[in-house]
């Protein structure tokens, strides 16, 4: 029973670490997608850095079209 209980604990914590890996790269996106957006439609440069703290108005304020 204690291995069962072992084996299961560690198919719950790969497939959390698995999840995690999954949205920190759809995040990573996200931010890249707002990044070359905001570049080509006003020439200027915006770090990953300073997107990370835009709020959700801030970013809808941007105004950037999907093309």
């Amino acid at each position: 029973m204690a291995g069962l209980l072992r084996s299961s604990r560690r198919a719950a914590s790969t497939e959390l670490s698995r999840k995690r890996m999954q949205l920190v790269r759809c995040r990573t996106a996200q931010i890249l997608s707002i990044e070359n957006l905001h570049s080509r439609q006003t020439g200027q440069r915006m770090t990953g850095e300073v997107i990370r703290h835009l709020s959700d108005e801030q970013v809808n304020a941007l105004g950037l079209r999907l093309m």
